[in-house]
């Protein structure tokens, strides 16, 4: 229904007459605005600038529409109201558009009926619009003159900015003007007014609407009263939209001019006064009146708006469409859309009104019995679709009786409501209809065509766009008025002047001139001129050389040619005075009707047509010139110093490129003779910068080669250039004000230029990219060059230096001076190959790279390594020397020391006998320096002064030895001669002493007054001095005649007479100490007393006067004896105080003991300094009173030491030493805990701490808990007993608050790093929080115990006890959820199930590092090790652990969650297997076979190897020709035999291992074949062999055949009949490989290949038994179930089992069991395996408890019935989860062993 545009005929108005002509047909509904979007086509844009009227007629935003120019509509169809807007709508064409926005944009004219209105033009048009209608048809007739003359030439009036579109009604005319057209500001004007006027109906139109509503409305009031309460704008037909409200009402331009528009009153609240008024929904939608507002805002989505009344300024919010109307849309199809809204409510209420009262009707009579049968014999029909076998168990089973039942009653109470339908409308249809039909309303689809066509409620027609006025015109026929049309040409046309035809001359030259002459780039400057002589530039020297050229161009154009075509114009037409051509001209109008202004214009278009010319050749020139220069191809870079270039001979290559000029000429502009264009200097970056490489490790830049010029900057600055000289051109003023200077000119228009979007421009521009991208492309190959010489940029000398010192110090010198001279050797070569490699310049391409400074570091630095390891070789003599040195040095010190005794003679003479052996044991070393002098004399290394130095002292030092030893040894024997006689003087004195010391000593037998014991004390003390020195000199006289070689003297006298004195030494002393130390006992005060010493000391001299007795006894000396056994006598008294002492002056008495042994024995006895008194006791009377120093006298006096008395005070002293020992050890433990502290130590990056505790703390704490709680039992407690149990409690909690903590720290340490990551928070934010609160008290705590390490202080707390209660609480719920979120990772990636949680947490933790899943590969599949990535992250290919690589077939980015694109590379992985082995099925018949084994990965080989040798077995079988299928066999594997013994990369030998074996088992198999006279493919000698077949049906994993008809049971019928068919059938991989898949069978059994990729692993030798292995295995995985393999250790349950899985392509899973396997770790595993479709080998399963297996048992019957129904999921463990039907468990077993379980 979209309206025609309307065009004018250009005739004579009187010619103009009203015409009928029939509408068109239209279609309209749901269907035709579905063919109208579907025929959208692109919007046409505005016309460029220079676009010509009759090339491009430009419109609105809405685009125009291909108008129908002799369409009319009858008269008669209009109302009065449009007769009265006729004098405003004449000759104008105009289109209401009442279709949706969405279509404003389409041609749908062939929907729509065309609408012309003609009428008088001119003659009722206003004066003021007639009078602007003669100018522009003036000026229009003119321009179209001008036209004529230069068609070619492109019009470049461009029409001023339009205003918003919302403001303006929506007229389709072309914004440029023809002659004689009514211009489109007059056409905008006119319909202004006209919805002006119509605005002001509004609430006429409405109110003649709202009444007729009203009308239907009380004829039906009872059923229509709730109709209000649907919210119109739910029925508001948006097909009718006329414009788009995002982009024309709430254009923010529009809104910021003020669009006006008219609210309905519905939604005015006339007692509010608030500013902002939001509308209620169920509101009753009508209104009387409309009021004005301007719109503010509006949400286009919703079709709301915000308006702004006038009356009051109230704030409208949320208006819909239905209740506003704009001033510039026609207000009566805005009455029709909002009429159709109305009936299309009241259509919707009567439908819902029907359907309530049938659902109201009763349902409770019963259906007709044979309805009823009937019913429910269908109902199951087609429930069960006709099948027997589901009839038959729907009867047996009584659930699905049920259920059939319900079905059966279902049908029923619908046939039911049917009835009560029929009923209804036949009721309603008696009584006349009144009741609830449809009818009552008209239909949106009605109410849309009435407003279509402008007629609304009321029966009044509207007048709006599309039906505006048009006028009509004929041109009648007749023959040619020559003279007439000469007339008009010659009014036309500029050329009748003769000045024109010379100014147009004279532009001509300048033009050419400009075009010839003149260039943006100084293309053949750079080639030909001055400036090629500095030819290489450096990119600088280029860029501004062109601009500057550029620049001196531009301003050539704008100053100089602008001028001579300003004053080419002025002294053409400067003499012709009034007329067409007047220079002076002063009216505006005049001159824009002139034939000047149309060759202004003209000019103005040469101008332009120059510029352009000129843009073109430069940039033209500029691209094929650099195009030419920086060409790619032919250019090879072999090396660093081997840059080739192969021309082609005779093609344009060969002759260099050019530029086709204009006129042409080819003028071609050659490179290759030529210096290269630029110069670009290599340098080094020395790197350092820190960096994280793709793995997250942190490190620096490495050092790397690199231009100074960067090569993308070179790009960007040589496409600015470029850019810059295209756009020289810009700016070129017109000629239009400077010739006509006497007109007023509000602005200076520029000439158009070539834009920076001209498809010349973004052509060569891209094509001149292209080039560049090429250049820099070699420029950066050529750098890759000297990757080689990386590694010695990053080569430190010195760490080098260093290590090559450190590695070789363990060897030997000959090892160390090899490896240096052939570490020179290899840096020589290097540098070598440096200096020839390496060049100074090279030309590559249009560069001259200059590699110099590159070249003289790689040259230096090798140079600098060369030099220190020659300085190594230095180093390694130069120690020696210096070694050697010192040791001589430090011999020749010890000769010349001073000898002033004669053991410094003798001294001297022992070092002098060993100085010939020393002086060999040096020279021998030296020896070991001359290969190094040899070596540096030959490597051209001078030594050092130094060096030469040390090695001359080195080779000299023997014989200046030997000489210093003479002459020490001539004056040592004059020395010796000295001493000799020095000590024969001596001796003799010493003799005469010796005789008067043992006088003495026998004069000791008669001392034995005990009055004099200090005396004689004093003098034995003075004689054992004495004889002690007589002893030294005996000594040292020996010792120096044996220096002199004379026989030693005896001094024996002296040893007899030291052992006659001993006896009477210590009896003096020990005598005088007694009597010294019992006077200092029995005085002094009691409190001071040293029990201990008193001990010791009375032992000690009891003993030693014993001793003595005896030896006085044997030498006679009885007066001795007698004194001894005084002594004796009185220290053996004494002794009986002793006990007592030592138990009273025990250090655990206090003074609760002193009180008790007071109260118990009545003695006052103090024990301390603080206790003595003079006061006297308080006791009873008999107590002594203490009024002197209380001693040990003090104490016998008082009868302390009687039998009763000293029996209490040990009971007393007794209890002190208990109740003591406790406080020391309550003490020691305390003072043990005071220097324990918490060691808290910083924990990774996690800018917090941890603890640790040694265990030797926790033995201390479990020592001292357990032994305070045995002091809280010890009967001695009672003084400590607080402090026991507050020691004990400390304990105990110091001792749970560690535990909780380190429980805490167990828990954070394994959940920090698992929450600090992004993306573990976003999965599990509650838990996040959880744990971010936990944390917090963590740090916290961490932080006290840093500041307070303590363990007692920080521990004993029980708040932080509470609180790390709390926090494990908090941390056990933590990891609940943590563990159901890893269940929902591993369910949507199933081998996630075969991986631990920390395993699966560190990948889960960072998935933004999809590199952290690689060690975790080998777990997930069978073979893949490793993934290579690309720098992008892109996965290209897989690796084995064998080292295998196999690309992908698909490259993927591990895009989203770890889950998901690991999902990916599993079916990468088998996309990637399948297209390696379809490929290969086709190669196999292409290439030799031995060839072809070392093209395709080793799974590749084995499977297709016996696919093709199952076909070529089938087809021997079928043409009875085994034996030479045999014989072929064996020539094969002797083929593969000969690959194996020859050299053969590590890969290939292991997959020729494999498929030897493989190939082995065929030929024994062909053997038993011929044996068993195999001649029919169904004998089982055949079948029972395990045979490849590629098939033409589909896997789980290939692509499937197409099912067009999507008949499962067919085609499942039908690949069953192909299963029987396939007798004889051969592969065909030409025809078939890229469809179908690849099936193994065995006997009746088959599966398909699982496309698991396994690397390059060895294969099981199969013997018969393996053979029947894989039979049963085979089978009971045909059948849905497991295997369970049997036998002894070692006999390869196993590897069967795993071989097989590897014969098929699936992942296996071995798992070994154990007793301490439980269920819940088993349905873990079984989710893995099934959701995965993996086959798992349960090892030793019996080894399982017997409860667990019970549990197993289940879990595997459970999946086993899932996979005999055929459901892709199923519900174990509670959940529902996928199933993969290629599922298989087997189990090994040990039957008999100990330990197993009997199942």
């Amino acid at each position: 229904r979209a309206p025609p545009i309307l065009r004018r005929g250009r005739v004579a108005h009187e010619e103009r007459v009203w015409t009928r002509r029939p509408r068109r047909v239209m279609v309209s509904g749901p269907k035709a605005r579905f063919a109208r979007r579907s025929s959208a086509k692109p919007a046409a844009s505005p016309p460029p600038k220079g676009t010509a009227p009759d090339e491009t007629r430009a419109s609105d935003e809405e685009n125009t529409i291909p108008v129908n120019t002799n369409s009319t509509i009858d008269p008669d169809a209009l109302d009065g109201s449009v007769k009265a807007s006729e004098a405003l709508v004449k000759d104008v064409a105009v289109s209401g558009d009442a279709t949706s926005a969405d279509n404003e944009q389409q041609v749908v004219a062939e929907h729509a009926p065309a609408v012309t209105v003609a009428g008088n033009s001119a003659s009722a048009a206003s004066s003021g619009e007639a009078g602007s209608l003669r100018k522009s048809s003036m000026a229009s007739s003119q321009a179209e003159g001008s036209s004529n003359e230069q068609s070619t030439k492109p019009n470049t009036a461009v029409p001023p900015t339009p205003p918003p579109a919302a403001l303006e009604p929506k007229v389709q005319a072309p914004f440029v003007t023809r002659p004689g057209e009514v211009p489109r500001e007059v056409m905008v004007e006119r319909f202004k007014r006209l919805y002006v006027a119509g605005a002001s109906e509004l609430d006429v139109l409405w109110a003649n609407v709202l009444r007729g509503i009203e009308e239907t409305e009380t004829s039906g009031a009872s059923q229509t009263s709730h109709v209000s309460l649907l919210p119109l704008a739910l029925f508001d037909d948006k097909t009718l939209e006329t414009r788009d409200p995002h982009s024309v009402w709430l254009d923010p331009s529009a809104l910021a001019a003020g669009v006006r528009c008219r609210v309905a009153s519905c939604f005015l609240d006339a007692a509010s006064k608030s500013k902002s008024f939001v509308p209620k929904k169920s509101e009753v939608a009508r209104a009387t009146s409309f009021l004005p507002g301007i719109l503010v805002a509006g949400d286009a989505s919703a079709d709301t708006y915000d308006v702004k009344l006038a009356r009051d300024g109230c704030l409208v919010n949320g208006v819909p469409r239905i209740d506003i109307c704009f001033e510039t849309e026609d207000p009566r199809l805005f009455v029709a859309r909002r009429a159709a809204a109305f009936s299309a409510r009241a259509e919707t209420a009567s439908a819902l009104r029907f359907e309530l009262a049938i659902d109201s009707m009763p349902t409770e009579f019963r259906v007709p019995s044979e309805v009823s049968k009937e019913m429910a014999k269908r109902v199951v029909a087609n429930a069960l679709g006709g099948s027997r076998k589901l009839f038959q168990y729907c009867n047996e089973n009584t659930h699905a009786e049920a259920f059939k039942q319900l079905l059966v009653l279902e049908s029923e109470r619908l046939w039911c409501r049917s009835m009560n339908a029929i009923d209804f409308r036949a009721a309603g249809a008696l009584t006349g209809g009144g009741g609830f039909e449809k009818s009552e309303h008209p239909s949106p689809r009605q109410t849309r065509g009435n407003s279509a066509r402008g007629v609304a409620h009321n029966g009044t027609a509207s007048t709006s766009q599309r039906g505006g006025l048009n006028t009509h015109t004929s041109v009648t026929g007749g023959g040619v008025a020559f003279a007439a049309a000469l007339e008009k040409f010659a009014f036309i046309t500029a050329l009748t002047k003769p000045e024109a035809v010379t100014c147009l001359s004279l532009l001509r030259t300048l033009n050419l001139s400009l075009t010839d002459k003149k260039r943006a780039f100084d293309v053949l400057g750079v080639t030909a001129g001055k400036t090629a002589q500095q030819r290489p530039f450096t990119l600088d020297q280029f860029i501004e050389h062109q601009r500057r050229h550029a620049s001196e161009v531009a301003g050539f154009v704008k100053n100089e040619w602008r001028s001579g075509v300003k004053n080419a114009v002025v002294q053409s037409f400067q003499e012709c005075g009034k007329g067409h051509y007047n220079l002076c001209e002063k009216n505006r109008d005049a001159f824009e009707f002139s034939k000047m202004k149309r060759f202004l214009k003209r000019t103005q278009t040469q101008m332009e047509d120059a510029l352009r010319s000129l843009t073109e050749t430069s940039v033209a020139e500029f691209s094929v010139f650099m195009t030419d220069a920086m060409r790619a191809d032919g250019i090879t870079i072999a090396s660093t110093n081997n840059v080739t270039v192969e021309w082609v001979d005779g093609s344009e290559k060969s002759k260099g490129q050019g530029v086709t000029l204009p006129g042409g000429q080819d003028n071609r502009i050659s490179n290759q003779n030529l210096p290269p264009l630029f110069r670009f200097e290599m340098t080094i970056d020395q790197g350092g910068a820190p960096v994280v490489d793709k793995y997250g490790k942190h490190g620096k830049v490495p050092p790397s080669f690199l231009y100074t010029v960067d090569l993308n900057l070179f790009v960007d600055s040589i496409l600015s250039l470029f850019d810059f000289g295209a756009g020289i051109t810009t700016g070129v003023k017109t000629l239009d004000p400077a010739v006509m200077k006497h007109l007023h000119w509000t602005f200076w228009p520029d000439c158009a230029s070539v834009s920076a979007g001209d498809p010349l421009v973004l052509g060569a521009r891209e094509n001149l990219q292209n080039v560049l991208q090429g250049a820099t492309a070699l420029l950066r190959e050529y750098l890759t060059k000297y990757a080689e010489y990386v590694p010695l940029l990053r080569l430190d000398v010195s760490e080098e230096t260093s290590r090559l010192r450190e590695r070789r110090t363990g060897e030997d010198e000959d090892a160390r001076l090899g490896s240096y001279l052939e570490s020179i050797d290899h840096h020589e070569l290097c540098l070598r190959e440096i200096l020839e490699r390496v060049p100074h310049e090279i030309h590559v391409g249009c560069f001259l790279i200059d590699a110099s400074k590159v070249r003289q570091t790689l040259v230096q630095k090798r140079e600098t390594l060369i030099e220190k390891t020659k300085g190594l070789i230095a180093e390694a003599p130069r120690k020696l020397c210096d070694t050697i040195n010192k040791q001589f040095t430090e011999l020749l010190t010890r000769l010349e020391l001073q000898r002033d005794t004669p053991e410094a003679i003798q001294a001297f003479r022992d070092l002098g006998e060993t100085v010939p052996r020393f002086c060999v044991e040096q020279m021998l070393v030296f020896d070991e320096t001359r290969p190094f002098y040899d070596a540096l004399r030959a490597a051209l290394k001078n030594l050092s002064d130094e060096d030469n130095a040390a090695k001359a002292t080195a080779q000299f030092w023997p014989a200046k030895i030997r000489h210093a030893l003479r002459a020490q040894t001539e004056s040592a024997l004059q020395e010796a001669l000295k001493f000799e006689e020095d000590q024969l003087g001596a001796q003799e004195i010493f003799e005469s002493t010796t005789r008067e010391l043992i006088e003495r000593v026998d004069e000791l037998s008669e001392l034995s007054d005990m009055s004099l014991t200090t005396e004689f004390a004093k003098r034995v003390e003075q004689l054992d001095a004495e004889l002690r020195n007589a002893t030294q000199h005996a000594v040292v006289f020996n010792r120096r005649e044996g220096v002199f070689g004379k026989k030693a003297t005896d001094y024996s006298n002296i040893r007899a007479t030291r052992d006659a004195f001993d006896p009477f030494h210590k009896f003096w002393t020990y005598a005088r100490d007694w009597q010294v130390n019992r006077t200092s006992w029995w005085n002094t005060p009691f409190y001071g007393l040293d029990a201990t010493h008193m001990d010791a000391t009375v032992s000690d001299a009891f003993k030693v006067m014993f001793k003595m007795g005896k030896a006085f006894t044997t030498r006679k000396l009885p007066l001795q004896v007698k004194n001894c056994e005084s002594i004796r006598n009185e220290l053996e008294a004494f002794q009986k105080y002793v006990p007592l002492c030592l138990a009273l002056r025990s250090p655990g008495m206090r003074q609760r003991h002193w009180e008790r042994i007071s109260s118990e024995t009545g003695l006052n006895v103090p024990g301390t300094e603080e206790s003595t008194s003079t006061e006297p006791s308080t006791n009873t009377e008999e107590e002594v009173q203490i009024t002197s120093v209380f001693s040990l006298e003090t104490l016998v006096e008082t009868g302390a030491f009687e039998t009763h008395t000293q029996d209490k005070m040990f009971k007393v002293s007794e209890v002190a030493g208990k109740e003591y020992a406790i406080e020391q050890a309550i003490d020691k433990m305390v003072s043990e805990w005071d220097g324990i502290v918490l060691e808290v130590v910083e924990y990774r990056e996690t800018e917090t701490c941890v603890i640790r505790v040694d265990e030797a703390i926790t033995q201390a704490l479990d020592d001292h808990i357990v032994m305070t709680q045995a002091m809280s039992f010890s009967p001695f407690k009672k003084p400590f007993e607080a402090k026991i149990l507050e020691w004990e409690r400390t304990l105990g909690m110091t001792s749970e608050v560690l535990d909780e903590w380190l429980v805490f720290q167990r828990a954070w340490m394994y959940l920090e790093p698992i929450f600090g990551s992004d993306d573990i928070i976003e999965q599990l934010p509650l838990e996040g929080k959880r744990f971010a609160a936990v944390d917090r008290t963590w740090r916290k705590t961490l932080l006290r115990a840093k500041s307070t390490p303590g363990v007692l202080t920080m521990c004993d707390d029980r708040n932080l006890l509470e609180q790390f209660r709390d926090a494990n609480r908090v941390l056990d719920g933590v990891q609940k959820g943590l563990a159901e979120y890893l269940e929902t990772k591993r369910l949507a990636f199933a081998r996630f199930f075969f991986l631990s949680n920390d395993e699966l947490l560190q990948i889960l933790s960072q998935t933004k590092n999809p590199l952290a899943v690689q060690p975790h590969l080998r777990k997930c599949f069978e073979a893949i090790s490793s993934l290579d990535f690309e720098d992008d992250l892109t996965i290209v290919a897989m690796n084995s652990a064998e080292g295998e690589k196999v690309p992908f077939a698909e490259r993927m980015k591990p895009k989203g969650a770890v889950e998901v694109w690991l999902g990916e590379v599993e079916r990468v992985m088998k996309k990637s297997c399948r297209h390696s082995v379809v490929e290969s099925l086709v190669d196999y018949l292409q290439r030799p076979r031995v060839e072809w084994v070392t093209h395709w990965p080793a799974m590749t080989v084995l499977g297709v190897s016996a696919t093709h040798w199952t076909s070529s077995t089938e087809t021997a079988i079928v043409g009875k020709s085994l034996t030479p299928w045999y014989n072929e066999n064996v020539a094969q594997l002797d083929a593969l035999t000969d690959m194996v013994r020859g050299k053969l990369p590590g890969q290939h030998r292991k997959t020729l291992g494999a498929l030897i074996t493989i190939d082995v088992h065929s030929r024994d198999t062909l053997s038993l074949l011929q044996s068993q006279n195999v001649t029919a493919l169904t004998d089982f000698d055949w079948v029972a062999q395990l045979r490849y077949y590629w098939e033409q049906r589909s896997s789980q994993l290939g692509p499937a055949v197409k099912d067009d008809d999507g008949d499962d049971d067919e085609d499942e019928e039908a690949g069953d009949e192909k299963d029987d068919e396939k007798d004889g059938e051969t592969v065909d991989p030409e025809n078939q490989h890229r469809t179908g898949d690849l099936w193994c069978n065995m006997v009746q059994a088959s599966l398909p290949f699982g496309y698991e990729y396994l690397g390059n692993q060895p294969r099981l030798v199969v013997t018969p038994l393996t053979d029947r292995c894989y039979m049963t295995l085979m089978g009971a995985m045909h059948l849905n179930l497991g295997g369970a393999p049997a036998g002894p250790a070692g006999t390869g349950k196993t590897e069967t089992t795993k071989d097989l899985a590897k014969g098929l392509a699936m992942q296996c899973v071995v798992f070994n069991c154990s007793d301490g396997l439980d269920y819940l770790a088993m349905a873990k595993f079984f989710k893995g395996l099934a959701s995965s479709g993996a086959w798992a080998c349960f090892d030793e399963f019996n080894r399982i408890d017997i409860e667990v297996l019970s549990v197993v048992a289940q879990q595997l019957l459970t999946i086993q019935n899932a996979m005999k129904s055929g459901v892709s999921k199923f519900v174990f463990e509670g959940r529902e989860m996928r199933l993969q039907h290629s599922f298989a468990v087997f189990i090994t077993m040990n039957p008999g062993h100990a330990g197993r379980s009997e199942l």
